[in-house]
């Protein structure tokens, strides 16, 4: 009896075992290199300018993630993002930030090969801004400002 107790034990650590290293490759990495020359927000953090990599995270099209690392000191944002099909022509592999006065804001990721690009979430702070703008409140003009990636994959 207790044979059989612990193979039945031995046969389930098994099953989920195997599930979990199923379910882990299932998620898809991406890695983009950039440079950026200007301070920058992705998310809730403040980050300098410099060398990034930006991995995405996804374990389905509903849950998806995006980690951008500074290269040279490994200090990371991770923002949610969501996935928007693109009307047209892909435009290549770009960044798009949104700039309120001299703050600017990380709010899409393009890659060259991909229908989708990938709009962050917004923050507290961008809504904010975004909000004092079309109220007046805010003189600071609102304009989009876009990185192209050369040699983008890592």
């Amino acid at each position: 009896m207790k044979n059989k107790v612990m193979r039945i034990v031995a046969m389930l650590s098994l099953v989920l075992a195997f599930s979990a290293i199923t379910a882990f490759a299932q998620v898809r990495v991406e890695r983009l290199k950039v440079s950026l020359d200007f301070d920058f927000t992705a998310g809730d953090k403040q980050l300098p300018a410099g060398h990034y990599l930006i991995n995405f995270l996804n374990n389905d099209q509903a849950h998806r993630l995006i980690v951008i690392q500074n290269a040279e000191t490994g200090e990371q944002a991770i923002v949610g993002i969501i996935p928007t099909q693109q009307t047209g022509q892909s435009l290549g592999g770009q960044l798009v930030f949104s700039q309120y006065g001299d703050q600017r804001f990380l709010s899409s990721v393009q890659l060259g090969d991909e229908t989708y690009r990938q709009d962050l979430l917004k923050s507290r702070a961008e809504r904010q801004l975004a909000r004092n703008s079309s109220t007046g409140q805010n003189t600071a003009q609102v304009k989009t400002v876009v990185v192209r990636i050369a040699g983008k994959k890592a």
